[in-house]
Order: C-alpha cells, then sequence, then structure tokens
C-alpha cells in the first residue's frame, strides 16, 4: 500500500493564513487598548500576503486540472 505525498509547503500556507486569519478577527473583537488594535492592524499585511499566496495555488492548481 502505498500512502500519498503532502506538499508540507502547501500545508503550513494553508495552516498559517487561517491560523492568522482567526487570530486577527480575535484580536479585532477582544481588542481592549489602542496597543492591541495597532499590533492587529500591524499583523494584518501579513495576512493579506497570506491570504494572496493561497488565492494564487488555487489558480495554479486550477491551470494544471484543466490542462
Amino acid at each position: 500500500m502505498k500512502l500519498p505525498r503532502f506538499n508540507l509547503n502547501k500545508i503550513l500556507l494553508y495552516y498559517s493564513a487561517f491560523l492568522m486569519t482567526a487570530l486577527i478577527i480575535g484580536g479585532f473583537f477582544r481588542a481592549k487598548t489602542t496597543g492591541e488594535i495597532i499590533s492587529n492592524v500591524l499583523l494584518l499585511p501579513v495576512v493579506i500576503f497570506l491570504w494572496i499566496t493561497v488565492i494564487q495555488q488555487f489558480r495554479v492548481v486550477r491551470k494544471k486540472t484543466k490542462n
């Protein structure tokens, strides 16, 4: 029986995107000081970059499956 190969980079990318998104959303809802809000705003570009990368990965996979 052959085990499926997992692409660890993709798994870590998806995990990071979902985890960081959850942390940012939770951080905005639970922020009590301006420092916490500033911290979330500073991390927001990282989350945006991760989601852009995830979307690009989906597009690459869709192109490969269409061809």
